[in-house]
């Protein structure tokens, strides 16, 4: 079971990618930043970042990750 909190270097393993490239992702807006006070992503707003970048939307109101991200 993958944990929800990722490090990193897990965060860009979990997206198939090295931690250069997701770190260029996050800074480009494409994946979700750090959590506040802790070193670690939330890999439910790393999957909504996936969906939005698929263009899979949530119903009612923009994707999830947007509503992740506004209420930040």
């Amino acid at each position: 079971m993958t944990p929800r909190g990722l490090t990193l270097q897990q965060a860009a393993k979990y997206c198939g990618v090295g931690a250069s490239t997701y770190r260029r992702w996050v800074d480009a807006g494409l994946m979700p930043e750090v959590l506040q006070s802790t070193r670690r992503y939330d890999r439910l707003a790393i999957d909504a970042a996936w969906n939005k970048m698929s263009g899979i939307e949530a119903s009612g109101g923009g994707s999830e990750y947007d509503q992740w991200k506004a209420a930040g």
